[in-house]
């Protein structure tokens, strides 16, 4: 039986700035014929805010039997990327956003980011 022990010094991940988008317009993101084991999309009032909001989904699949795989090990250092600690920083709301914000509507503009990661699948399993 030959066997392959997953290591990287670095996790591999991807993250997609998806921008600005009506949330019933928006199309979401997906892993189909990619690299990518699985993704999750945030939303927020920024792009930090956004991807703040993707780790929180990624954070509540833990223990799922889907996402076996998936460790808080693997999030954090994900989390502590100079590329994800900088965009986590971005909280100011975007100027678009901001432009349809009234006390009588709905919020319907939010900043769109998906975090793709590459895990192991059956290692929790």
């Amino acid at each position: 039986m030959i066997t392959t022990e997953w290591t990287t010094t670095e996790p591999e991940f991807d993250i997609v700035d998806h921008g600005v988008d009506n949330h019933r317009y928006f199309q979401s993101a997906g892993v189909s014929y990619t690299r990518w084991t699985e993704c999750f999309t945030g939303f927020g009032m920024s792009a930090g805010e956004a991807l703040n909001h993707a780790f929180e989904v990624a954070y509540n699949r833990l223990g799922s039997p889907t996402f076996a795989g998936l460790t808080r090990e693997y999030l954090d250092a994900v989390r502590l990327q100079p590329r994800v600690v900088e965009m986590l920083a971005e909280t100011v709301m975007d100027d678009e956003i901001a432009a349809t914000i009234d006390d009588e509507s709905e919020m319907e503009l939010h900043h769109w980011v998906t975090l793709f990661v590459l895990f192991d699948k059956k290692a929790g399993a």
